[in-house]
């Protein structure tokens, strides 16, 4: 974050795999409460994951997505990773 303000994140992928899958938005790389996400897949075909969250940043902290659990993500063309600062 090159200035302290609010920041709206959104992560958009798809992913195969079969059963749960957990997804965090991290801030210098420490997972916090309400910045984790939760998707279940019945089977093993492609299926979308999509996450927005609006936080806090002081300037210089920095934001990654991280897969908490092994999941086939599909890279390339199929996925985004966005953030704005809001205000």
């Amino acid at each position: 974050a090159p200035v302290a303000g609010r920041y709206q994140f959104n992560f958009h992928s798809i992913f195969q795999t079969s059963g749960q899958i957990d997804v965090q938005l991290r801030i210098n790389n420490s997972s916090g409460s309400g910045k984790m996400f939760h998707v279940n897949n019945a089977n093993s075909n492609w299926d979308l994951a999509s996450y927005s969250n609006v936080i806090n940043l002081n300037a210089n902290d920095y934001v990654t997505m991280w897969s908490v659990s092994n999941v086939g993500w599909h890279g390339n063309n199929w996925g985004s990773f966005s953030g704005e600062l809001l205000s």
